[in-house]
Formats: C-alpha cells, structure tokens, sequence
C-alpha cells in the first residue's frame, strides 16, 4: 500500500552498478539484510518508501538463470517470511516455464 501503480512502473533499477540487486543477478544467491551505499540501493528504497528494515532480494530462476528479482522491503525475521517469499519465487520461475512452453507449443 501507499506505491501507486505508475510509481512502480517508472521504477528503474540500474543492474551494471554495485548494488545489492547486482550481487544478487551475478551469483544467483538471495541477499537478505540491510538496504546497501549503492545508487540502486537508494532508489528501490526511495521509490517503496522504506522506513530502513532488511530487505529481501530473490532471484526468480529460469533453468539456472536468473530472470527476474523478487524484492521484499522490511522483511519480518525468521524462518517463515524468508520461506514464503523462495516458495513465491519458485512459483514465478515455473509460470514464466509454463508461459513460455505455452507459447513454443502454439508456434
């Protein structure tokens, strides 16, 4: 609540600078803790109107590749909230494979 639809389509995250986005896309890893110094770092945090908790960046995969980043802004501690967001990640992973398995078999 309280991002408006146009705010998140404007949204534009540079992945070429360090970021917490970048170290995520180059090694496929999920980061989770404190927002980083970089210029993407601040953006995302500008842009979600984070009030400084950890955040959460998962790579959605794609047969091993990262296709997408799910961002969880002040993330609740625990086991749980992590778990909840991998298992949407997953689920995002395997639309996108049904979606484009759909879309070769209709060609």
């Amino acid at each position: 609540s309280g991002i408006s639809r146009d705010s998140v389509r404007n949204l534009w995250i540079p992945a070429g600078s360090a970021s917490m986005f970048k170290r995520v896309l180059d090694e496929g890893i999920t980061y989770v803790g404190p927002y980083g110094a970089g210029i993407a770092d601040g953006l995302f945090k500008a842009a979600v109107g984070s009030r400084g908790g950890d955040v959460m960046v998962q790579p959605v995969l794609l047969e091993a590749k990262v296709v997408g980043l799910l961002c969880v802004d002040d993330l609740r501690p625990g086991p749980l909230a992590r778990g909840r967001v991998e298992s949407l990640a997953a689920a995002v992973g395997e639309a996108f494979r049904r979606v484009i398995s759909a879309g070769k078999s209709d060609a």
